[in-house]
């Protein structure tokens, strides 16, 4: 043991051997019940001229983020329109031999905005709502992105190929 650890070591035995014990504490527990019918719902507020807006950051998982995220500011719905919200068929077709990750962001005529994804193996057919689509979609793990427009209720087809996606 070197000099200063010993003088530490002595001084810290010296400090605890001439402390006084310190008296138990006893701790009592206090419980004032509330009188019946003393409890009022509160319905949350904001301040006078505030306002809420949502907004979605957008960012896939195994990439690195971007230097400024995506943001979208509006109303967003995942799988919830006003039922009234005009709808169509799309075909969904598989045909790059592998796995087929798609994510449709929709725009509907009526200017909401709703989120569908889907794994797509072989053919699958959806029910989407009208409007502008941007999609994002993983093809054996290459990103492709695009848009395009659905406008008429009538058969829409999205074909993924290993190399491109065809709209038709």
């Amino acid at each position: 043991m070197n000099a200063t650890a010993a003088v530490l070591a002595a001084t810290l035995v010296a400090q605890t051997a001439g402390s006084s014990p310190q008296p138990a504490t006893t701790l009592t527990s206090t419980f004032t019940p509330i009188a019946s019918g003393t409890l009022t719902a509160r319905t949350p507020s904001l301040p006078a001229g505030a306002s809420l807006t949502s907004a979605t950051v957008t960012h896939t998982a195994g990439t690195p983020p971007p230097a400024s995220p995506t943001v979208t500011s509006g109303p967003i719905t995942i799988d919830t329109l006003p039922a009234n919200t005009p709808y169509g068929t799309i075909r969904l077709e598989n045909r790059s031999k592998t796995g087929v990750s798609l994510s449709l962001h929709c725009t509907t005529l009526r200017g909401y905005r709703t989120i569908l994804e889907y794994d797509v193996y072989r053919t699958t057919i959806i029910e989407a709502p009208l409007g502008d689509y941007v999609y994002v979609v993983y093809i054996g793990g290459h990103k492709f992105v695009g848009t395009f427009t659905y406008g008429q209720p009538s058969t829409l087809v999205v074909t993924f190929y290993r190399d491109k996606v065809v709209v038709h």
